[in-house]
């Protein structure tokens, strides 16, 4: 329940900032229209800080999604799972990841199959971001991947790259510091077991958890 209130006042807020634009530009153009403004200097004022609201609006979402959607990523990791994994796993991945591990998962070639086919891999939705080192021990000093590798009895999987899409509550992208990055691999419960990296540098690792 806390869960769906979170998602719906989420939604309402991410629904506010064009309504909110819309009705301050309506309100602009009815003083516009009545003369309220009659000094043209005024009107390119007002006119101004609308269009340059606007642009730099458009300009930081667009290069804050290209930053964070999954083609600025390699995506090798997944291809890597699919061709070596058969089990049924856990995968803990970013936000919309799971579409690209049911393609690759997915037995085009084999019609028998493809009719049988049952994905090998539960998707998590936890309710904090298990991203974060920090986050990877809970209140009572256990281990939360490790529990729920023992509750699921499988292997699980983490895969991220240090900027990632989140949808916890009202968090919508994530990101790792440097120094969280690199204390991941002197994590004694983690075991790197692929990594990939872009043209620009960017690495996904693939990480099984012990």
């Amino acid at each position: 329940l806390l869960a769906l209130t979170n998602m719906i006042w989420q939604r309402i807020l991410y629904l506010l900032p064009p309504i909110i634009v819309i009705g301050f530009i309506s309100y602009v153009y009815k003083l516009v229209k009545s003369n309220s403004i009659r000094i043209f200097q005024k009107k390119f004022v007002v006119l101004f800080i609308v269009i340059f609201s606007l642009f730099t609006t458009y300009l930081y979402e667009s290069n804050a999604f290209d930053v964070f959607l999954i083609n600025e990523r390699d995506i090798s990791p997944i291809q890597w799972y699919s061709n070596n994994t058969s089990n049924k796993n856990v995968i803990i991945t970013e936000f919309g990841w799971s579409h690209a591990f049911k393609y690759y998962g997915y037995p085009f070639d084999n019609e028998t199959e493809a009719l049988l086919y049952d994905e090998n891999f539960y998707f998590l939705k936890y309710n904090i971001d298990l991203f974060p080192p920090n986050n990877h021990v809970n209140e009572s000093d256990f281990n939360i991947l490790q529990e729920i590798k023992e509750e699921y009895n499988t292997d699980v999987y983490l895969i991220f790259a240090d900027e990632y899409i989140i949808n916890k509550g009202f968090e919508l992208f994530g990101q790792l510091t440097k120094e969280e990055s690199e204390q991941y691999y002197r994590l004694g419960y983690l075991n790197k077991i692929y990594s990939a990296r872009t043209e620009r540098g960017k690495e996904t690792p693939l990480f099984w958890v012990i």
